[in-house]
């Protein structure tokens, strides 16, 4: 046989069934022929089979899908597997990468004289009353002392597997899968100590080979199998709802009935000798004679036997894997599941010569990664590197990191941000710490972590800090508390950054983002402009028209007491007497009551002829709506929840639109070649003052007045002297600065918008009604004064000056605090409200979902662009085409698209100003937009339907 072609011994193995099965005997079940496919077909539901199962001596039911191996488990079909098993689909798998070491063996010379031990080691020695002079060397006591180290390694075994329960909590909290493949390590037997005792709930899904080598080579698992694939039935709800489960004997994991593994007969689970699966002491152990036994889920690929003309596939029981414990045989990728993320425990000998490639791997892919500290070699230098890292997010990053900064003079300004603190970081300095905290003499040189590995990790957290910060942490089992972890942990796992490379942190990105902030913080400092002159219009105007009526009822008064001059009076008194001189200011009253009305109506005219009050409403409202723009982009909000590249160019083009329809005008004092022309131009988002633009910011959006430069400059020169002290982080405590390019997370967008937002509107909605009820308080006064005035006889001419004087301030109150400013601002209080105690009473698995985070960005900007519109009471206000919300291919005709869309504008209501009888305030449509304010704002629930149409 061995001298026959290959197509050849194909063509007979899959002629005569009885041949076949001559083949197979002769060959043996280890050189079998494999028929499947080289290149294997997906699965389909129907091609499953299912059997319910229990284990004597493991806790609760169990599940085994057979898929047969020449098939590949699509991520629809373990979604329909969920849906027969009543389950949500995972939102990551967990896998641990760790030695086969055994927990009671965790602890190394190197790891008992680090840092991080001492206090463990200081306690132990108190609790065996080995107690260290001052100036006494321990260390040679320490690893000589078999009493101290096996207390050491005892306590480090229950520390990690508390820290492991903590794991697998988080992981049940969030929707975790535990993923194990055939080959499973000293994660799953820590876990294992935590299931028995039915402490965990986390769901546990082992995929394998039902004929690995490995199983085959053990009768007792055989048989196992066997009866399980007999049992089963085609997969589907029926099956799994009431289906009875097959009770399995326990034996194979019983030391007393399985003697084939000498330790395992001797010791059980509480001891062996081997720590990788190459080793011999591990032939017969019964964790590689059948898959993890506590999974909730199995799936088992098998193979089939080509029988001609049967009607159902069998089991080829001849047939068994090339190697043993084969995952190549597992024909499921996880990863096109869910992200993928790994438990990485200290190996005391480096059995896995690749640990270090899979961990820098890892976190290169931006994989969720949990270290855990204060275990050996390659672990505990990563988790001292992890750490020192994160010192850039403490509350006193400057102080926390001084250390690790370079030396170069201006690495580092007075008010660093996480950003700048980073680049300023010396990888030799860090190389230096890692060294001093962990002791890496006894490792393989294959394994250190080495200076060219500190410079491309810190290489990968400069491109992506934000990433690092949500997908990266070290947890020390010796001393963080089990709520402090499992927050942690919660954090990693529904991290929005999970697998993701963050395109949207290139230059490119942060160059467009720039030009956004920048085109807004031009439009306000434009609108306030606008404003002012429209208020100076507003109060000239009323104190025009005050002056008019003041100055007609002084010349009645004078005139009614003989004061002016009379002419026929002066007629009558020729003969007796020499005639009264003139008043020398009737001319200049005359003059005035008639140039003053004149001047009034020529304002009236200019302001409604130049629209000043539109113009200032259609330049704040663009303001706004580049804010809005700018969070829709920094999210990926709809319509920007595209490609990066079409995302950006998205962008850039409805800002140009928004420039354009602002520019008819000619008020804005923006052009679309500003705009263009700095876009284009990346490398200008290295040359911003972030934390300027950060105060202009927070002043144009929340009204924060920044310090003034001589305070900033005292500021830094304290904190220079005083950083090292407890009086530096005093005055960094409340000196956090945002990266206001970054992408955001619905957290992100909490903190820096919600939260900022509602804080300002309450202390807009105080000052505003402070200011109207004083408003209210002096018109009153001067009602009750005209009633005074109409009271007495000899001042009831002045009656029309105090009308006058009541109408001068109520112009100014509807000018400055109209009514429906009020109302809007309450509705969007009551909105963010909602939005706020929805966020708290939800999980962070809900939080973190990209359906939280768009409905918290879309109902906020909605909030803000109402309050705005009732404030600004805009006739037009300036937004993008609704075509543009679909998805564009940058090919369209921008000349026609353009003059297109300049025509196009959505009413609001009239312009307003007090004086004008067009008044949006006055007018129906006005009125109902005020009431339906806080109705529109309500709506925080309702997502956005972004409509769209062809052009032909």
């Amino acid at each position: 046989l061995s001298t026959l072609s290959e197509d050849t011994t194909t063509g007979l193995v899959n002629g005569s069934p009885a041949f076949n099965e001559e083949v197979k005997r002769k060959l043996g079940p280890s050189q079998s022929f494999d028929t499947a496919h080289p290149a294997a077909s997906i699965a389909k539901f129907a091609d499953l089979r299912y059997t319910k199962f229990s284990i004597n001596g493991f806790p609760g039911d169990k599940h085994a899908v057979f898929i047969p191996d020449n098939l590949t488990l699509s991520p629809t079909v373990l979604e329909q597997i969920c849906s027969a098993l009543d389950r949500e689909m995972p939102s990551m798998f967990l896998t641990g990468v760790s030695s086969l070491c055994h927990p009671t063996k965790m602890s190394t010379t190197q790891l008992r004289k680090c840092p991080g031990f001492a206090p463990l080691m200081t306690e132990v020695r108190s609790s065996l009353g080995l107690q260290t002079k001052p100036g006494e060397a321990s260390k040679d006591t320490d690893t000589s002392n078999k009493k101290l180290v096996e207390v050491v390694d005892h306590v480090l075994e229950k520390k990690i597997a508390s820290t492991v329960s903590n794991i697998a909590t988080a992981a049940c909290r969030t929707n975790v899968w535990i993923y194990s493949g055939p080959q499973i390590s000293n994660f799953e037997i820590f876990m294992q100590q935590y299931i028995e005792n039915g402490e965990t709930d986390a769901f546990r899904m082992v995929a394998a080979h039902m004929q690995d080598k490995s199983y085959m080579e053990s009768s007792s698992a055989r048989q196992l199998m066997k009866d399980l694939f007999d049992s089963s039935q085609a997969m589907s709800p029926e099956a799994v709802d009431y289906g009875r489960p097959l009770l399995l004997q326990g034996d194979l994991w019983d030391p007393l009935c399985n003697t084939a593994n000498p330790e395992f007969a001797e010791h059980g689970y509480d001891y062996w000798s081997f720590d990788s699966l190459d080793q011999k002491m591990i032939s017969g152990h019964p964790i590689t004679q059948w898959p993890w036994p506590h999974a909730d889920l199995f799936l088992l690929f098998y193979h089939e036997e080509n029988i001609t003309g049967a009607a159902q596939a069998d089991v080829d029981w001849e047939f068994a894997t090339k190697t043993r414990l084969d995952e190549e045989a597992v024909l499921f990728s996880p990863e096109t599941v869910a992200p993928v993320g790994y438990i990485f425990i200290g190996a005391p000998y480096c059995w896995q010569p690749q640990m270090k490639r899979k961990l820098l791997h890892s976190i290169k892919l931006a994989n969720p990664l949990v270290v855990i500290d204060n275990t050996p070699n390659v672990s505990k230098q990563v988790s001292v590197f992890v750490k020192a890292i994160r010192n850039v997010w403490d509350k006193n990053p400057l102080n926390a990191c001084r250390a690790f900064l370079s030396n170069e003079r201006g690495a580092v300004g007075g008010s660093p941000t996480a950003q700048d603190l980073i680049q300023a970081i010396s990888p030799a300095k860090l190389m230096k710490h890692v060294e001093r905290e962990f002791d890496s003499s006894g490792m393989n040189a294959d394994e250190r972590l080495t200076l060219s590995d500190i410079v491309g990790l810190l290489d990968l957290v400069k491109r992506r800090p934000q990433v690092f910060k949500e997908t990266v942490c070290a947890i020390d089992p010796l001393m963080d508390s089990a709520e402090s972890t499992i927050t942690q942990l919660m954090s990693v796992f529904t991290s929005q950054h999970n697998c993701s490379k963050e395109f949207n942190s290139t230059d490119l990105h942060r160059s467009l983002v720039l030009r956004g902030w920048d085109l807004h913080l031009r439009l306000t400092r434009r609108a306030a402009h606008l404003r002012r002159f429209a208020t100076g219009m507003v109060f000239l105007i009323a104190s025009l028209m005050l002056l008019s009526t003041t100055l007609a009822m002084i010349r009645i008064w004078l005139k009614f007491h003989n004061v002016l001059y009379d002419a026929e009076a002066a007629l009558a008194q020729q003969v007796s007497a020499e005639p009264e001189a003139p008043v020398p200011y009737e001319r200049l009253l005359n003059i005035a009551l008639v140039v003053l009305p004149i001047t009034v109506l020529l304002l009236l005219t200019i302001q409604g002829s130049f629209q000043i009050a539109q113009s200032w409403a259609n330049v704040h409202m663009g303001a706004s709506r580049v804010v809005a723009e700018i969070y829709y982009f920094l999210g990926c909000v709809p319509p920007y929840d595209q490609l990066p590249a079409v995302n950006q160019r998205r962008f850039l083009k409805r800002l140009r639109d928004m420039v354009k329809r602002l520019s008819v005008s000619g008020l804005s004092g923006v052009r679309e070649e500003d705009l263009v022309t700095g876009s284009s131009v990346p490398d200008q988002a290295n040359s911003v003052d972030l934390e300027t633009l950060q105060h202009e910011v927070q002043h144009s959006l929340y009204g924060v007045e920044p310090l003034w430069y001589p305070c900033r400059k005292i500021r830094d020169t304290l904190q220079a002297c005083l950083g090292g002290s407890s009086w530096g982080s005093l005055l960094l405590s409340n000196q956090e600065h945002k990266d206001l390019t970054a992408p955001v997370t619905a957290e992100m967008y909490f903190d820096i918008r919600m939260i900022p937002l509602k804080k300002h509107y309450s202390e807009m909605v105080r000052a505003s009604s402070r200011l109207r009820m004083l408003l209210h308080c002096a018109l009153m006064l001067v009602i009750c004064i005209s009633v005074g005035l109409g009271a007495t006889d000899g001042f009831s001419i002045w009656i029309p000056v105090a009308l006058g004087l009541a109408t001068f301030v109520s112009t100014l109150t509807h000018w400055l605090t109209p009514p429906e400013v009020v109302a809007a601002i309450n509705g969007a209080l009551t909105t963010l409200q909602k939005l706020d105690l929805r966020w708290q009473g939800s999980d962070i698995r809900e939080n973190r979902s990209e359906a939280t985070k768009q409905r918290l960005i879309t109902a906020t900007e909605r909030v803000v662009l109402a309050v705005e519109r009732a404030t600004s009471r805009a006739t037009a206000v300036p937004e993008a085409d609704d075509e543009e919300r679909e998805i564009d291919d940058g090919d369209r005709d921008d000349a026609g698209i353009d003059s297109k869309q300049s025509m196009r504008s959505r009413p609001i209501s009239v312009a307003v100003t007090p004086l004008n009888l067009g008044s949006g305030a006055q007018t129906p449509l006005g009125i109902a937009h005020a009431r339906g304010v806080q109705d529109e704002m309500g709506d925080d629930n309702s997502s956005v339907r972004w409509s769209s149409r062809r052009r032909h």
